[in-house]
């Protein structure tokens, strides 16, 4: 049973970018995913597997953000950041910086460091950092 604090945190939010599994903007994941698939050596994602999406385009495309699943963050922001794929349990520290762009920087239990920078919206970038935070072991 969620608070309503977390229900804010974690719901549906159009113009924060950010979207929930029970109200997915299903159009714009599925161009994420087809651009995911299709990009990467990775096992294919299905669109029922996603719980969150954070759509990263200036434009609302769709085909780049972040994704999560009961199990894993899914990165996918463009050339300027390595695609990567992290299982959660794996997720060790989590912190986000920045005013006018938001930074999210993971350290994983093997001390890899993964950071990308989210440009379309902060109070979004801060819903995905608060449930990445709720959902790491």
């Amino acid at each position: 049973m969620t608070t309503e604090m977390e229900n804010d945190f974690t719901s549906t939010n159009k113009a924060l970018h950010f979207y929930r599994d029970d109200e997915m903007d299903t159009l714009k994941l599925g161009k994420f995913l087809t651009s995911l698939n299709a990009s990467i050596k990775m096992p294919l994602l299905r669109a029922e597997d996603v719980l969150f999406y954070f759509d990263d385009t200036v434009f609302g495309s769709g085909d780049r953000g972040v994704v999560i699943t009961r199990s894993e963050m899914i990165c996918d922001l463009e050339k300027a950041y390595k695609c990567f794929r992290l299982e959660l349990s794996d997720i060790k520290a989590l912190s986000i910086s920045g005013s006018l762009n938001k930074t999210i920087k993971i350290l994983t239990h093997h001390s890899a460091q993964h950071k990308f920078t989210l440009t379309q919206s902060n109070k979004g970038a801060e819903k995905l950092f608060y449930v990445l935070n709720t959902l790491i072991p």
